[in-house]
């Protein structure tokens, strides 16, 4: 039986990037254990969000996964709107998302730059560009195929007796 956790509890690593104010930040599972999300960062290589961040060294902090079904505080480096999709930047903080970005979350209010503001987790996934951009890199050949029309005839039905 498989069991899915939506929050899980890590131990604070060391350094001044894990201050309080890292929580609403994005981090990564490394091989020294959990460090801030930079803007390169690919969608799977994403850990999750820290929701609770020790003051103190040697103390839990805790990380929400992608896709957790409640919403989190993620901390902003660009002011955004409510609707927009957020990406990653550097330090683990999400602005507004821009072609090629890895989307982690979508706000659910208006907030300033430097501030949590409410969001829904997603699966992380890189921002497509544009129609026309994708259109461009990659054409798609639509061959024109003529439409027959259709006709009916109706005939009567008879019968001898």
């Amino acid at each position: 039986m498989a069991v899915y956790h939506q929050h899980l509890t890590v131990a604070r690593p060391a350094g001044e990037d894990f201050a309080p104010e890292a929580e609403g930040c994005f981090v990564t599972l490394g091989d020294t254990g959990v460090q801030l999300a930079a803007a390169d960062t690919a969608p799977e290589a994403v850990y999750g969000v820290l929701t609770d961040v020790a003051e103190e060294l040697g103390k839990s902090c805790t990380v929400a996964t992608p896709g957790f079904s409640g919403t989190v505080g993620v901390r902003l480096a660009a002011d955004a709107k409510d609707g927009d999709q957020l990406a990653l930047t550097e330090g683990g903080a999400v602005k507004p998302a821009e072609n090629g970005a890895t989307v982690v979350a979508v706000a659910l209010a208006n907030g300033v730059i430097g501030k949590l503001v409410e969001a829904r987790l997603a699966q992380p996934y890189a921002a497509a560009a544009g129609a026309a951009a994708l259109a461009a890199a990659a054409p798609v050949a639509v061959a024109a195929a003529p439409v027959a029309a259709a006709t009916t005839t109706a005939s009567k039905k008879t019968s001898t007796k």
